[in-house]
């Protein structure tokens, strides 16, 4: 079966009177397929020009990506998707880009597609192009605005000006010598309606992977034994990158710099965690069971209205998935109480997920109003004293499931980073920490927003920075205490 290809032509086609809601919007289209395919192509040009777009022939001076694929024969699919990754490098490159994918190929695959390929915007299967119009205005009017954009970066893409990461390869670290944070994107491309960040700091920007490598060997020769990656979306780096590149690449290659022990993940979106990533990051060496991934809630109704792109049932295969193949892995989360419109059948049902899934750990949140976000102006916020009300409740509900975790660990042999002696304040406010010599984390346990082990023992010849392995001896909700394990004393399973 041949393939034929079609290119938007570059002159633009007049406009139909009346309303335009999409009226300045320049249209690249790739048609893939056969002439019937081409049809559905033809209309979906008309169905736009009619709402006020007009084509480009180049898809660099585009703000509407389309591919109409074919999903017929394996190499057809494998041209569409081909087609669908070489546009998607495009879209945060010199303006903002909505990029739409139709077709047959959708129709056959779609959940496979959406999982990984999270770059695309819109999805529509084959004899749904006639909704094109009304999705492409819904995305572009989650974008910032156009004065924000250009606040943020002067191209008026939107996104983080590549100057946001002047100066990271000769940081002055204010955390312990040993652990650093190493930061691998600025801004964010997701359209959370609760969130200024990308108000803030502009659309996602990725970094080189090689500039990032080059700063982990530096902060490894000047003594750095961890690194904690943070991004406002790790698991959607390296898509504006020309050289496409994710975050197991990137993973890959830090795991080779020498002097790095362990490699800690915070903030993965669960939209981006794709099959790939699941199978994928936790088989990289020096990668420890950790994963920190915000879900925000687990309401049907509230995550549309935050436009957070998955389901509660998602997030339980994801979790699911990561405790079958990554055994002792500890999981954390962020959810929000008290979003506008939500009831207590939603809260109830927050509730029940939370009780299903039982984190590790869980921030637990009520509602910022911010302004300028789209949430600003949502109806139906919930009083502060039913926000208060479910923040106790929640919280009272996670610290049972968190005392559990902990007490479960007890007896345990783990190994255990060592962040620093114990101070006398630290030993008059915490009873785990009293008479204990120093402080240390396991693979469990993140810098600042977890618990600590308080270690007895005798400080000598202990240095921040040592690994040491550790029998825990007693817990409570957030801490543990342990004393140190004897080398060559019987081996039982290191868990976080």
């Amino acid at each position: 079966m041949s393939i034929v290809h079609f290119r938007s032509p570059a002159a633009p086609r007049p406009v139909a009177a009346g309303g335009a809601p999409l009226a300045g919007l320049r249209v690249y289209l790739d048609s893939l397929g056969c002439a019937k395919n081409l049809v559905d192509s033809e209309a979906t040009l008309g169905l736009l020009f009619a709402d006020g777009a007009t084509a480009v022939a180049d898809a660099a001076d585009a703000d509407l990506l389309v591919v109409n694929t074919c999903g017929f024969l394996e190499q057809a699919r494998e041209e569409s998707i081909e087609r669908i990754l070489e546009l998607a490098q495009l879209k945060t490159v010199a303006r903002p880009r909505v990029l739409a994918v139709l077709g047959c190929l959708v129709a056959r695959a779609a959940d496979e597609l959406q999982e990984s390929i999270p770059e695309v915007d819109v999805w529509l299967p084959a004899g749904q192009h006639g909704d094109l119009p009304s999705r492409v205005a819904a995305r572009l009017a989650a974008l910032p605005p156009e004065s924000l954009r250009q606040a943020t970066d002067r191209s008026g893409s939107g996104r983080a000006p590549a100057s946001a990461f002047t100066g990271f390869g000769a940081r002055v670290l204010l955390t312990p010598g040993h652990t650093a944070y190493l930061k691998i994107s600025e801004g964010c491309t997701n359209a959370c309606t609760f969130c200024s960040i990308p108000l803030m700091r502009g659309l996602q920007r990725s970094r080189p992977l090689a500039d990032i490598v080059a700063e982990a060997r530096g902060l490894a020769a000047g003594g750095v034994r961890e690194l904690h990656v943070v991004a406002q979306d790790l698991t959607h780096y390296g898509f504006d990158l020309e050289a496409r590149r994710d975050l197991l690449h990137l993973m890959e290659a830090l795991s080779a710099v020498d002097g790095i022990e362990w490699i800690r993940l915070l903030y993965a979106h669960p939209a981006h965690l794709t099959p790939r990533l699941l199978d994928g990051l936790f088989q990289v060496p020096k990668m420890v069971r950790y994963l920190d991934m915000p879900v925000q809630h687990a309401s049907a109704a509230i995550l549309q209205a935050m436009r957070r792109p998955y389901t509660a049932e998602r997030v339980r295969e994801q979790l699911a998935r990561l405790r079958e193949t990554v055994p002792g892995i500890t999981l954390r989360s962020t959810v929000i109480v008290g979003f506008p419109g939500e009831s207590e059948r939603d809260f109830d049902t927050l509730c029940e997920f939370i009780a299903a899934v039982r984190y590790e750990r869980l921030g637990i949140f009520t509602y910022s109003r911010e302004p300028g976000t789209p949430a600003a102006d949502l109806p139906g916020r919930p009083r502060a004293t039913t926000a208060a009300r479910r923040l106790h409740t929640l919280t009272e509900l996670q610290m049972g499931i968190a005392a559990e975790h902990a007490a479960g660990r007890v007896g345990a042999r783990v190994r255990v980073l060592v962040d620093g002696l114990v101070n006398a304040e630290e030993a008059a406010e915490t009873p785990l920490a009293r008479g204990a010599a120093f402080r240390a984390r396991s693979e469990g346990e993140a810098l600042d927003i977890d618990g600590v082990i308080y270690v007895e023992g005798t400080a000598a010849g202990v240095e921040p920075g040592q690994f040491l392995d550790v029998r825990i001896t007693a817990a409570d909700v957030f801490d543990l205490r342990a004393r140190p394990e004897a080398p060559g004393a019987r081996q039982t399973a290191l868990v976080p």
